[in-house]
């Protein structure tokens, strides 16, 4: 009963002990009467060093520039241009779309003199909702 009792006191008092450092490791202080080993390793949101946002007024300044274009009275930022699009079709001064065939890069023995003729000149790009489509992501008219 005596061998009972003690082992129930020392297991409270245990428990009670490392519910406390378990604390003081969280807290991130040393614990009294102990090297702190482990304080270096454990660290909370709460001691690390809080970092300013870095205000730069030049990020702002060129963003005013980048903000061209307005929709219901407020400054929008302007959309970029596609650029695999930009680099298959061109717009003419008179807003015609042009762009190559193809067909040129190789295999060009089996095709007739005129064929390859007509494969060198741009065409004029005729459907209507292509049209539509590529100067929605071509902002450069």
């Amino acid at each position: 009963m005596h061998n009972l009792r003690s082992l129930l006191v020392v297991s409270i008092l245990l428990a009670q002990f490392w519910r406390a450092t378990a604390a003081i490791y969280r807290m991130n202080e040393p614990i009294k009467g102990r090297s702190n080993t482990y304080a270096a390793f454990v660290c909370t949101p709460a001691s690390l060093p809080q970092k300013e946002a870095p205000r730069d007024t030049r990020l702002f300044a060129r963003r005013m520039f980048k903000l061209k274009l307005r929709a219901a009275g407020k400054f929008r930022i302007k959309p970029k241009t596609n650029k695999s699009v930009a680099k298959r079709f061109k717009i003419t001064a008179t807003g015609k779309i042009m762009y190559k065939r193809a067909g040129k890069s190789h295999l060009q023995r089996k095709k007739s003199q005129g064929a390859k003729r007509r494969l060198r000149r741009a065409v004029q790009l005729k459907n209507p909702r292509m049209i539509k489509k590529i100067l929605s992501v071509l902002h450069n008219r």
